[in-house]
């Protein structure tokens, strides 16, 4: 029930997910869980998996941090989602 940067991952259909991260850099008390899981909800989510929250709630995408939480230093994190594409580029 704390504000946390929060992380998380929804499904919308088959094979159409949405990634969710709240931080403190746009929400100034960031989040609570259930905040988020109802944000989830209201963009068309039946299925919702929280991830890690604090130091670890953060999106990168094509090598860019889209988010920055910034407590005094980020942990290192063994797990991550990862979404790639086997149909080469171009085709």
């Amino acid at each position: 029930n704390d504000y946390y940067a929060r992380a998380g991952i929804g499904q919308m259909d088959e094979l159409h997910y949405v990634l969710v991260t709240v931080s403190n850099e746009f929400f100034g008390n960031s989040a609570k869980i259930a905040e988020v899981a109802r944000g989830a909800y209201e963009l068309g989510c039946d299925k919702f998996y929280a991830l890690d929250g604090g130091q670890t709630a953060v999106l990168v995408m094509n090598d860019k941090v889209i988010n920055k939480v910034v407590y005094n230093s980020q942990r290192r994190i063994s797990d991550i989602v990862y979404f790639a594409t086997a149909v080469p580029e171009g085709t």
